[in-house]
């Protein structure tokens, strides 16, 4: 009898500590997904990586994303008068992507989202311009109508003009973006450091 009280005792102490350890993941994952933008402003990098079009990129389906409509796919949109910016946050079969498209026209101005040759790229349909970025977010390639142009330190007018671009597609993320009620910077910190510097 002694024996099956302690063992039910051994066993209901262990599924309450597995059940807490998993109730923390979750919360901890949950958290620096959904506050990853304030954590990447406040993340130590060096000059010319940029950790925030990651965590736009990486949690776009976490983040709070203002809106005032739907597309047909159920992907978030903020429409103002002279542009529609569509957000698809990446799933199975389908990829993360922005898409500023005009009003007028429906035409696709600017495009953020990955392909094969970088993890991060800023399509400018206006200009015939492609902008390609490694995983840090640092901008080395800039196509032309279709010719590379590998881009040294000092090419301070595509980092402007990518700049400029970056912020009409993911700027009212950013401006929206939440303060985390339990700040868990010293984790995001520790597991995203490396990868800026």
């Amino acid at each position: 009898m002694m024996k099956r009280k302690k063992v039910i005792l051994i066993l209901t102490v262990s599924f309450s500590c597995l059940a807490l350890f998993i109730g923390t993941l979750s919360f901890v994952g949950g958290n620096l997904g959904k506050y990853s933008i304030y954590y990447a402003q406040n993340l130590p990098h060096e000059t010319g990586t940029n950790s925030v079009m990651t965590a736009v990129f990486k949690h776009l389906g976490d983040v709070y994303i203002p809106y005032n409509s739907l597309d047909n796919d159920g992907n978030k949109m903020l429409e103002t008068e002279d542009k529609t910016i569509h957000y698809q946050a990446g799933g199975m079969f389908s990829p993360t992507m922005i898409t500023v498209k005009s009003t007028k026209d429906g035409d696709v101005l600017l495009s953020l989202q990955s392909d094969s040759q970088f993890p991060y790229c800023v399509y400018d349909f206006t200009e015939n311009t492609y902008y390609g970025f490694n995983r840090a977010g640092t901008l080395v390639a800039e196509f032309i109508d279709s010719n590379t142009n590998v881009l040294s330190s000092h090419r301070v007018s595509a980092l402007n003009t990518v700049n400029k671009l970056q912020n009409e597609m993911y700027g009212p993320i950013i401006s929206h973006r939440k303060v985390p009620k339990i700040n868990l910077q010293f984790i995001y910190n520790f597991v995203n450091e490396g990868k800026f510097k």
